[in-house]
């Protein structure tokens, strides 16, 4: 989790003692995904599993709240298609300019979306369930092996790549760079 969620998730949890004292944060766990699990090593759907319990307790009349934290998993799919990859295409793509390198990275997911899918709209596609798979993680593993093959022809590094797509790496030696100025 992040330190960002880290917080987001005991601010939920003291809204839910607050709301029902004798509340048990490791039955509500289990409650949402089906066995207990330490919030250190949810994933991003068990985050939003959880919250979206929570909130069901902290706040039984908002359904706004809960159905929002229940749609993050398309959310974060969209946002990681249309801004990450985006931003790694680019890298890729012919143009003087970052706006111009852009535009044609964005062309070339609109290509996909219409060859694939027959649409332009990234938000009619649907998405998975658990193991269940959906257009978007299809379009998504799609962008995904057309950038590494980009990317390896190129020579360039996972690390080299996020760097020229002004993007955090996800390589191991960034992210102990990144705990340790958070220590």
């Amino acid at each position: 989790m992040t330190e960002k969620q880290e917080r987001l998730y005991w601010r939920e949890w003291a809204a839910v003692r607050a709301a029902w004292p004798e509340a048990d944060r490791h039955e509500l766990h289990a409650r949402a995904l089906g066995q207990d699990k330490s919030h250190k090593i949810f994933s991003n759907g068990d985050f939003d599993r959880v919250l979206g319990a929570f909130r069901a307790i902290s706040n039984p009349t908002g359904v706004d709240a809960q159905l929002r934290q229940l749609r993050q998993v398309r959310t974060r799919l969209i946002w990681k298609i249309t801004v990450e990859q985006v931003a790694l295409l680019g890298v890729f793509m012919a143009g003087e300019h970052e706006v111009e390198r852009q535009a044609a990275a964005e062309h070339y997911v609109l290509s996909v979306l219409r060859d694939r899918f027959h649409t332009d709209r990234i938000e009619s596609l649907s998405h998975g369930h658990g193991e269940v798979s959906g257009q978007l993680e299809m379009l998504r593993d799609t962008l995904a092996a057309r950038i590494n093959e980009l990317r390896k022809k190129r020579g360039l590094s996972g690390h080299d790549l996020a760097q020229l797509a002004g993007q955090k790496c996800a390589c191991k030696l960034c992210s102990r760079q990144r705990l340790d100025e958070a220590a």
